[in-house]
């Protein structure tokens, strides 16, 4: 089975019991490491945020790091740092701004990724099907974050 497969699975395993797992612990269950390994591989992880850390220097210390990212989202202190920004040259002289997040914030942003991309594949089976209605969170992903945002403070 695919792992997209598996993920829409999961959601729809979740989404039939009725009750919804907060998003924290989704964070936590799809594993922090395995996000990272992701974010590793793109390109840009030689680039540092603000913070002037870059994936080599996060990976020097790699299981505390995360240990200790874990534990800020279980806790509900982790605060993302702000945004590099850059400049990149376009044609004519003029530039096109460019912002750069923590790698901290990319792989927190790489396990949000992994719970709300599932939800927008339930986009069309929501449109389909009205018996599915409960297993897509809406068209966006503000729409998708509203409702994790409106779960977590339900308490279902």
């Amino acid at each position: 089975m695919r792992t997209t497969d598996n993920q829409l699975a999961h959601v729809m395993k979740i989404a039939s019991s009725r009750k919804q797992p907060k998003y924290v612990e989704q964070i936590l269950e799809k594993n922090l490491e395995s996000n990272h390994d992701y974010v590793a591989q793109n390109a840009g992880s030689v680039t540092a945020g603000c913070d002037g850390i870059n994936m080599g220097v996060f990976d020097e210390n790699l299981e505390a790091n995360l240990q200790q990212l874990a534990q800020e989202l279980k806790s509900g202190t982790f605060e993302p740092f702000p945004v590099r920004r850059v400049y990149i040259p376009k044609a004519g002289g003029r530039v096109r701004p460019l912002g750069i997040p923590s790698v901290r914030d990319r792989i927190v942003q790489e396990a949000l990724r992994m719970i709300l991309e599932p939800i927008k594949i339930l986009e069309p089976i929501k449109k389909r099907d009205s018996v599915n209605t409960l297993l897509a969170f809406g068209p966006t992903v503000h729409d998708g974050c509203g409702q994790m945002h409106s779960l977590e403070h339900s308490g279902k």
